[in-house]
């Protein structure tokens, strides 16, 4: 098994989630993790050797434009 997500302990870094509730399969192959306590959902590269990259929610808690209460899950809609 390859770590691809969350391979640095728990916490808020690139290789780091708290709380990761679901995850996705993007059409190249990324995971896309909805990390719950981070408020973020998060892009990992599916070989696993890189930093996972914040795609909603990077500005914390919250419901502006660019925030999100403890996502639950992600649902890719492709060709839409």
């Amino acid at each position: 098994c390859t770590t691809v997500a969350g391979g640095r302990g728990k916490g808020s870094g690139t290789q780091q989630l708290r709380s990761p509730m679901r995850v996705a399969l993007d059409p190249g192959g990324d995971f896309i993790v909805a990390d719950t306590i981070n408020h973020r959902i998060q892009r990992c590269p599916a070989s696993g050797s890189g930093d996972c990259t914040t795609v909603a929610g990077s500005q914390g808690k919250g419901s502006g434009a660019q925030q999100l209460n403890s996502p639950q899950g992600v649902v890719l809609r492709l060709g839409v």
